[in-house]
């Protein structure tokens, strides 16, 4: 996500949501009880846009660290089995120069025992 806010808030559009959802309704309450000017509210409106605008703040930083520690746990994981294969296509590439190897020796093995029986014939 980078430095993208766009894409951070888009992270956590439904959390913003739920947390402004509760923030007007509590608006809501406040201008329906009669008291919405003067007595204190004032103080309690702006304390409670400062808290809605510091829980937005917190999602929205809150999604960086998670995502990069989301990402290295993939790594970890595909390196891992990238560790795994690598050691399954070795031991497969051994066997397979092994295979090589006995049937490589077993035609010269037949190559040497039909020149030698040319040569018995010829020199016998």
């Amino acid at each position: 996500m980078g430095g993208n806010r766009a894409a951070r808030r888009a992270a956590v559009a439904p959390e913003i949501n739920a947390a402004t959802a509760t923030s007007d309704a509590a608006k809501r309450q406040l201008a329906t009880s009669g008291t919405a000017r003067g007595g204190g509210v004032n103080e309690v409106s702006q304390r409670r846009e400062s808290d809605l605008m510091a829980r937005v703040d917190n999602l929205l930083f809150g999604v960086a660290p998670a995502a990069a520690r989301e990402t290295g746990a993939v790594g970890s994981d595909v390196l891992g089995k990238g560790i795994t294969t690598a050691g399954t296509l070795s031991g497969q590439a051994s066997g397979a120069r092994a295979s090589d190897y006995a049937i490589n020796q077993d035609t010269v093995g037949k190559v040497t025992g039909a020149i030698s029986g040319l040569l018995a014939g010829f020199f016998g």
